[in-house]
């Protein structure tokens, strides 16, 4: 049995609204217009879905369709979402609370849009070392999907299913290196040499390698190769791999599929981070096999791991518990923003890879180091104001009083200990936040504040919402709390 896993990645970090839709045009439209045609062609047409948080949301905001053609994919069961950071970004070798606060908020995300759970996690880039299998698996995911093994002699083991060695029950399923960057990278200039007959010829050599064979694409594949035909070509070759009798010799599968299949017997460890994106420029040789936990670095691959990189990571991560404590929204989000991997690949001075990764470089990676200061000053800035105004708020709060409509009044006045209840009081009573009335007279005292308040209550009973608020100060200091509760039914 030849088993083909076909996967995509689809993730548009925070930016301008233009942008997306100049995205949504050129490359969600084309990439869902595939899925649909294809569906519509095959019943047994499924794919895996790895979507950033970032992308759902502005997807809601800037174009709902996408949302609603993703679920009704995801109702007839063509989709299989992986678990991934919410905001696409390396969390996990900064900050492991943000990482784990990250996941759950992605898989709260994909259960509330879709209805659906996601046993199994891929992370940005499809990177993998023993550490976030462990993590992972401390999350309660049993499978990983991850990027080729570069560099080794054990590439042509790719196409298998492994268990992992320092995890209790964790599989990890990798990407076909050759296969996909042929799609990915290579295939505007091999066209019109490539056909399809050539594709599959490539697929059935792999396939002897190993029977379980994973394509994951950038859905960015759709416009990148647009004038090369790259969505006739997958039709094409779809139409040919699915062609056979009932399916008897070749299937597709998802990453769930494949994580939960019977027969695995080998099992891998991984000590150096890897990932898909440093396939082609990566130089290292990756050491495979059993390791001690100790000898584990627990570091961002190449390309992503450079000094200025982690100094820029490191100050902003620092940030987090401070803008996260002001609860304001837009700063989070405006925070978690410059999280996002393709700011951080913007860092990289390897050129090549940048070349790879982003689809255009208008700015050195020095450039965006320091416009990435420049963002975190402000964000410095704003976390002080807000603290200001939240305090400048509480200072001016002496009492919270309930609103309701059509009032009934009734007034509870708490005597405290050190309150003279004989002592002249001065009142001051607003409705809506403007001054109505003020009672500075010698002869009204505490127990004469209860008859006022029902005054100037039942004065506006007419309004149909109003909010009543009174100071009362003794002794010319103000006297807090003297008013337990306004109750106004």
């Amino acid at each position: 049995m030849r088993v083909l896993h076909l996967g995509f990645q689809l993730d548009c970090p925070f930016g301008e609204a233009a942008k997306f839709r100049e995205k949504d045009a050129n490359v969600f439209q084309p990439f869902l217009a595939f899925l649909e045609r294809n569906v519509q062609k095959y019943p047994e047409f499924r794919v895996s879905l790895q979507v950033s948080g970032a992308w759902l949301e502005q997807a809601e905001r800037y174009d709902i369709e996408l949302i609603a053609r993703l679920k009704k994919l995801a109702e007839r069961g063509k989709i299989d979402f992986l678990a991934t950071p919410y905001y696409n970004s390396l969390a996990f070798f900064y900050d492991k609370a943000e990482f784990e606060a990250e996941m759950w908020l992605h898989k709260e995300k994909i259960h509330d849009l879709f209805g659906v759970s996601c046993p199994v996690c891929a992370f940005p880039d499809l990177m993998f070392n023993d550490e976030l299998a462990r993590a992972a698996e401390k999350l309660g995911y049993f499978g990983i999907l991850a990027g080729g093994l570069p560099e080794t002699k054990v590439r042509r083991y790719e196409n298998r299913v492994y268990d992992v060695a320092s995890c209790r029950q964790m599989r990890v399923l990798w990407r076909n290196t050759e296969l996909s960057e042929l799609l990915m990278h290579d295939f505007g200039t091999l066209r019109p040499e490539l056909s399809v007959a050539d594709f599959q010829k490539r697929l059935e050599l792999a396939a002897m390698r190993g029977g379980a064979m994973t394509v994951f694409l950038d859905v960015e594949t759709f416009a990148r190769w647009r004038s090369a035909k790259i969505s006739k070509f997958l039709d094409n070759f779809l139409a040919e791999w699915l062609k056979e009798s009932g399916g008897a010799a070749r299937k597709l599968a998802t990453a769930t599929d494949l994580a939960t299949a019977r027969g695995v017997e080998e099992e891998i460890s991984l000590k150096k981070t890897v990932c898909w994106r440093g396939e082609r420029t990566d130089s290292r040789r990756v050491e495979l096999g059993l390791v001690r936990l100790s000898e584990i670095e627990n570091r961002p691959p190449v390309g992503l791991d450079g000094v200025e990189q982690r100094r820029v990571l490191t100050e902003l991560y620092a940030l987090k518990p401070e803008v996260f404590r002001t609860e304001d929204e837009d700063l989070i989000t405006e925070f978690c923003a410059l999280t996002a991997l393709d700011r951080i690949y913007a860092m990289s001075d390897d050129v090549g890879l940048r070349r790879t990764v982003l689809s255009e470089m208008r700015k050195m990676p020095q450039d965006v180091v320091v416009e990435t200061r420049a963002k975190m000053d402000e964000i410095r800035t704003r976390v002080a104001e807000i603290w200001r105004e939240k305090q400048a708020e509480i200072e001016r709060r002496e009492v919270v009083v309930v609103q309701k409509k059509k009032p009934e009044p009734s007034v509870e006045v708490a005597e405290e200990a050190d309150v003279d209840t004989e002592e002249p009081v001065a009142v001051m009573v607003k409705f809506d936040g403007a001054k109505q009335k003020e009672y500075e007279s010698a002869t009204k005292t505490v127990e004469k504040v209860k008859s006022v308040l029902v005054e100037q209550v039942e004065a506006k009973a007419d309004a149909e919402d109003y909010e009543v608020e009174v100071e009362i100060t003794q002794k010319e200091k103000p006297v807090r709390r003297i008013l337990k509760k306004i109750v106004i039914e």
